[in-house]
């Protein structure tokens, strides 16, 4: 598995603590903003997530919910 694991990641998928994200919830569900806000707080107040910015985009748009190469856990195609 080294091959599929990244140098930042998510912590409950670094503890594979799956369930945290995962459980009795659809796969419509997984992409819900409300997901991310039960454990992280509401978008950086310092305008790195200002409304204007980020829309009406979901957090998993922009980031991987598991692992990734770039700080934040930014997908590659976002810069």
């Amino acid at each position: 598995l080294p091959l599929l694991l990244r140098a930042n990641q998510h912590p409950p998928f670094e503890e594979r603590d799956c369930d945290i994200c995962h459980e009795d919830r659809t796969n419509d569900e997984l992409s819900d903003p409300e997901i991310c806000l039960d454990c992280h707080d509401t978008p950086d107040p310092t305008g790195g997530h200002s409304i204007a910015k980020v829309g009406s985009k979901k957090c998993v748009d922009c980031h991987s919910p598991h692992a990734s190469q770039q700080d934040y856990l930014l997908k590659a195609a976002v810069q």
